[in-house]
């Protein structure tokens, strides 16, 4: 399903809409203003600075828990500077809110970050939430939890708590394991959401290649230029253009708006896009898409589905096909109304007809067919899995009967 141009897979979209996402929120996301916060590297050149240290160099920039080790070893005082410098920002931004929308619609809130500031948790209480807040190393069971973890620690903890040097990351993923043994229990048991988590740390990169093939999906927010890396990890990439990190936050907010709409506003805006033909914009053809899998949905799009356009559409969409096949016994209602909107459509006009006859033929009706009748048998009982062949039997000549 599209949300401003980028493609958010259907099982993600729906998955979400269950409650049975996790979104894992990194570093990134607390970059944008008004937060501004510093990245990993800008960070530790700060935490130099603040204890009268040469800058480090790039090479040492590619590293920065092991440089800030080296530094702790030599006296600075290296969680209390990150905690000063975290500490001053005081503001969320709109990534935050739509993750928080995103989070309680329809809830419960499983949000994982390994940021330190407080902006999540101020963004789901500004929204009438008041989930429970879990800071490392007291973290719940992976697999069932809910609320916010701070799977490296959180501001207003004693700073020695904060997970920044490579002896702190040693400790929550190998020695005293906290935070591992969280995050394999998380991965087994919810479907994941990366934002603004790049997964060029090598702690995460192991755990990525060892985790077990019973894992749920994993998707990640990323540039185009760093799919492929991240496919070989086992996470599907959702790529937005290089350099488009801006797109994120407007892609976050459309789909936070679509998650919180109610079925009525959904309705709505399918009525809007009544017309001779389905709409062009790939973001309106997306939601009309998803709508088919709801109940209370597909019937207002089958309602403005009229004319030749839209049968050839609505046609070549999976949740049509898929109800083409369905026995009569076993179909869902959505599968039942899109069956009873392509019978009824199809005879309309010799036009819809000849249309609905080419999208059957191949699929269900005999070598040879000319007339949907031949999916009936003799003795007038269907054929297995030409529910809508009976429909559209019974439009062409009532007289059929059909069980």
């Amino acid at each position: 399903m599209r949300f401003a141009d980028v493609d958010i897979p259907i099982e993600l979209v729906q998955a979400q809409a269950e409650g049975q996402v996790v979104f894992f929120v990194g570093a990134d996301v607390s970059m944008p203003a008004p937060a501004n916060l510093p990245s990993f590297a800008d960070l530790t050149r700060a935490i130099a600075r603040l204890g009268s240290r040469p800058a480090p160099t790039d090479p040492e920039l590619e590293e920065p828990d092991v440089y800030l080790g080296r530094l702790e070893q030599d006296g600075v005082a290296v969680h209390d500077f990150v905690a000063q410098e975290i500490g001053k920002a005081k503001k969320g931004n709109n990534l935050h809110d739509a993750l928080a929308t995103l989070a309680t619609h329809p809830g419960p809130v499983r949000l994982v970050t390994s940021n330190h500031d407080d902006f999540l948790s101020a963004a789901l209480t500004a929204q009438g939430a008041k989930p429970a807040v879990f800071e490392a190393p007291a973290l719940p069971l992976g697999d069932g939890f809910e609320g916010v973890v701070h799977l490296h620690g959180r501001l207003g903890q004693e700073s020695k708590k904060l997970v920044v040097t490579d002896g702190d990351f040693g400790k929550a993923y190998i020695t005293r394991h906290w935070a591992s043994d969280f995050l394999r229990e998380m991965f087994a048991g919810f479907t994941v959401c990366f934002v603004g988590y790049s997964h060029n740390d090598h702690l995460m990169r192991y755990f990525a290649r060892g985790l077990s093939s019973e894992a749920k999906p994993r998707y990640i927010l990323t540039e185009e230029m760093e799919a492929a890396g991240l496919r070989k990890l086992g996470l599907t990439p959702i790529t937005y253009p290089d350099g488009q990190h801006d797109l994120v936050a407007e892609v976050l907010a459309r789909w936070a708006g679509h998650a919180a709409s109610s079925p009525l506003t959904r309705a709505r805006r399918i009525r809007s896009m009544a017309g001779d033909a389905p709409p062009a914009d790939p973001d309106d053809a997306d939601f009309l898409t998803d709508s088919l899998e709801y109940p209370l949905l597909v019937t207002e799009v089958c309602d403005i589905a009229k004319g030749g356009k839209w049968f050839a559409w609505l046609s070549a969409q999976d949740a049509v096909a898929r109800a083409v096949e369905a026995e009569l016994g076993n179909a869902t209602r959505p599968d039942r109304v899109l069956a009873e909107w392509f019978a009824s459509t199809a005879t309309r006009s010799d036009e819809l007809t000849d249309l609905a006859l080419a999208f059957l033929a191949g699929r269900l009706l005999p070598p040879g067919s000319t007339c949907p009748r031949q999916c009936v048998s003799r003795s007038g009982r269907v054929r297995p899995g030409t529910g809508v062949c009976s429909v559209l039997a019974r439009k062409c000549n009532p007289s059929l009967g059909v069980t």
